[in-house]
């Protein structure tokens, strides 16, 4: 009721759960653009978060060399080992590409 703009940039948003306040590395010229991706689709929510991501070098860099433990620092902050973000990323990361070889698929 005070500041609808700054509600909404407080907020985490979409299944990736990026605040409301990092709407322009995501894409979106306002924040409401933003939420209104976010109420859209999942599909919006995947799209911001890849540009997201690509709009930090240090969460970029860190995910594309597999270097779970300092993405997640740098995406859910110092205290993402409570939830051991960085385990379950390389577990599913692990799964994911076993399933890619045993499929036939490139080893990378």
């Amino acid at each position: 009721m005070l500041d609808e703009e700054a509600a909404l940039k407080s907020a985490s948003w979409g299944a990736f759960q990026i605040l409301g306040e990092n709407h322009v590395e995501c894409g979106f010229a306002t924040v409401g653009d933003f939420v209104t991706a976010m109420m859209r689709q999942e599909a919006d929510h995947l799209a911001a978060f890849v540009r997201f991501i690509q709009a930090n070098s240090g969460m970029h860099k860190a995910l594309k060399a597999k270097q779970w433990a300092t993405f997640a620092l740098l995406y859910n902050g110092r205290n993402y080992a409570a939830n051991a973000y960085d385990t379950k990323l390389q577990t599913r990361y692990d799964a994911l590409r076993a399933q890619q070889v045993a499929a036939g698929g490139r080893n990378r």
